[in-house]
């Protein structure tokens, strides 16, 4: 396995979140690897089984290594996951109504980008994005004390399509695992 380089990435290409972190490039197999996530993977996500709106509000990122994730996996059939590169930190919007959950990035570099699911009673979610050819697949689960939301946890799945300000394209996929975010009053 190669060193992990540094890397900065767009969470949603703009979705919910951008960030940068660790990145382990993958030797071999990129170039004719299958894309992690389909379209069909990531829109058209059923509700959950939740009710009402408890969930709904604004999450700050707070992970261990702050506003740049690790990403735990990077594999480029285009391009390279070094020169993957992108600037960003997050503050997540979260509207939750009776099984459905609508998620944005409501303050990082990028554009807002709209995710879709679904949350069941327990917290657990699940939301995808479809942007410009960029894929992007988030399950998490939201906590509460005493009925008012206290974390957001998520692991994130992203198939990132584009070509950058140097005209450089990129095809890869990236994992950010266990992304920790705090509700905001």
């Amino acid at each position: 396995m190669q060193p992990l380089v540094r890397i900065r990435l767009l969470l949603w290409a703009g979705l919910l979140w951008s960030g940068g972190g660790a990145c382990g490039e993958a030797s071999g197999a990129a170039a004719g690897s299958p894309p992690a996530l389909r379209p069909a993977d990531v829109s058209g996500l059923p509700a959950g089984n939740a009710t009402g709106e408890a969930r709904t509000g604004n999450y700050a990122i707070v992970s261990s290594d702050g506003p740049t994730p690790v990403v735990d996996t990077c594999v480029c059939r285009i391009g390279t996951c070094a020169e993957l590169s992108y600037d960003a930190w997050w503050i997540i919007g979260v509207s939750e109504r009776d099984g459905t959950l609508a998620m944005s990035r409501t303050r990082g570099d990028g554009r807002a980008l709209p995710c879709g699911g679904g949350i069941d009673a327990d917290g657990t979610f699940w939301c995808g994005a479809d942007k410009d050819g960029s894929l992007f697949l988030l399950k998490g689960q939201i906590g509460m004390v005493d009925g008012v939301p206290t974390t957001l946890s998520l692991d994130e799945t992203q198939v990132i399509r584009m070509t950058d300000v140097a005209g450089e394209r990129f095809d890869c996929d990236l994992r950010q695992p266990a992304i920790v975010f705090s509700a905001l009053r």
